[in-house]
């Protein structure tokens, strides 16, 4: 190295000067590490919610492929019984002439048969009760009721954020881990399921949660929502 023409407090000044500055790198590269770390705890967290999601969805719809193969299993058994008895009692029917007082009887067995027209539409009126929206959870309404709070979009580390206040307020007894779990799973149904929340691209990495009528018809964005 070549010799300088810097005096000897010149030289501690420079030496101090670096001194200060890998400090700084060595903070920054610690920062980046812990980052780093939250990041790929969170991806742990956000992996099993998926997959616990997932599991569910699939046992809910094997269950429903189930009981809608049970119901008409059972309705068909029904209709062929249904069948069986009128065609039994067409056959049965005895001489008006011998026995005037058997076409009464079967007039009256025969009128109960469209009683169950009542269940049908006692049904059909189950069915008309409120659809998804009427189905949202507690954390489902508080994560879009954030959105609207804020008025922009938001991403996974800010809801989560806002979670765990919610959380820590309420004294709920939840780890940090079920927070995790229990916002990533609530982001996968509102977005993947229920339809109410969209992902948008942002400035920054990755994509940010929308409510859907935020967008136009061509997904794109309202500017005032825009981080």
């Amino acid at each position: 190295m070549k010799k300088s023409d810097l005096t000897s407090v010149e030289i501690r000044d420079l030496l101090d000067v670096y001194k200060r500055q890998l400090n700084v790198l060595d903070y920054q590269v610690k920062e980046v590490k812990a980052q780093m770390k939250g990041l790929q705890d969170e991806l742990k967290g956000v992996i099993t919610a998926e997959r616990e999601e997932a599991k569910k969805q699939a046992a809910k719809e094997k269950a429903a492929e189930s009981k809608k193969k049970k119901k008409a299993k059972e309705k068909a058994k029904a209709e062929k019984k249904t069948a069986k008895t009128k065609g039994t009692g067409r056959r049965g029917r005895p001489p008006k002439a011998k026995a005037p007082e058997a076409a009464p009887q079967e007039t009256a067995a025969e009128k109960p048969a469209p009683k169950p027209k009542p269940t049908k539409k006692a049904a059909a009126t189950d069915k008309k009760k409120p659809g998804p929206t009427g189905k949202l959870s507690e954390w489902d309404l508080f994560m879009m009721n954030s959105l609207k709070k804020k008025k922009k979009v938001l991403i996974n580390s800010e809801l989560l954020a806002l979670a765990q206040k919610k959380v820590d307020k309420e004294g709920l007894n939840m780890s940090s881990a079920q927070v995790k779990s229990k916002v990533a799973a609530t982001l996968q149904k509102l977005t993947a399921k229920k339809d109410e929340l969209k992902k948008v691209k942002y400035a920054g990495r990755g994509f940010a949660y929308a409510l859907k009528e935020w967008l136009d018809e061509d997904g794109n964005l309202d500017e005032k929502y825009i981080r």
